[in-house]
C-alpha cells in the first residue's frame, strides 16, 4: 500500500490561513489521490478536482458578464454571484464527506468524525494520516490527544 502524505498537520492549517483556504482545497486533491492510488479508483477525487476548477470557473463568468455589458447592480450578478458560492461551498462539503467515507471503508478504514470532516476537511484528515500506518490497516504510530504518546505513569 502507498505511504499516505507526511505533511504535520499544523503546517497544513498555517499554510492554509497565510493562502485564506486555497491551500485547503489543493491539500484535498492531495488527500483524494493518496485514497485513489490505495483504493484504484475515488469519487472524492473528482470531487476534488471539481471544487477547485469551480472557483475559476466563478471568474470567468464574472469577467464574461462584464464584457457583455451587464450592470454590476443587476440581478444578473447576483445570480451568478450566488450560484458560485453555492457550487464551491457545496462541492466542498461533498468532497469532504466523500473523502471521509473513503478513508473509513476499507482497505483505509480510518474512524473519522462527520462534524470534523466538513469543519476542518484536510486538517483533520492529515492529522489521521500523518501517524497512519499503511503497513497494518488501520493502525497510527502515534495515539493519545494530538497524537502524543500516552503514559501509564501518573
Amino acid at each position: 500500500m502507498a505511504s499516505p502524505p507526511r505533511l504535520y498537520w499544523v503546517w497544513v492549517l498555517g499554510i492554509n490561513a497565510v493562502t485564506q483556504g486555497l491551500f485547503a482545497s489543493i491539500w484535498l486533491i492531495v488527500e483524494a489521490n493518496w485514497v485513489r492510488k490505495v483504493r484504484g479508483n475515488s469519487l472524492a477525487y473528482k470531487l476534488a478536482i471539481a471544487h477547485i476548477c469551480s472557483l475559476p470557473a466563478i471568474f470567468i463568468f464574472a469577467i464574461f458578464a462584464g464584457l457583455v455589458g451587464v450592470p454590476s447592480d443587476s440581478a444578473v450578478i447576483g445570480i451568478i454571484t450566488i450560484t458560485g458560492i453555492v457550487m464551491f461551498f457545496g462541492l466542498w462539503v461533498a468532497t469532504t464527506l466523500v473523502l471521509r467515507s473513503e478513508l473509513e471503508s476499507e482497505p483505509i478504514g480510518i474512524p473519522l468524525g462527520g462534524v470534523m470532516s466538513v469543519l476542518f476537511g484536510p486538517v483533520y484528515f492529515q492529522y489521521h494520516l500523518h501517524d497512519y500506518d499503511s503497513s497494518v490497516r488501520g493502525s497510527r504510530a502515534a495515539d493519545g490527544v494530538l497524537g502524543l504518546s500516552r503514559s501509564n505513569t501518573v
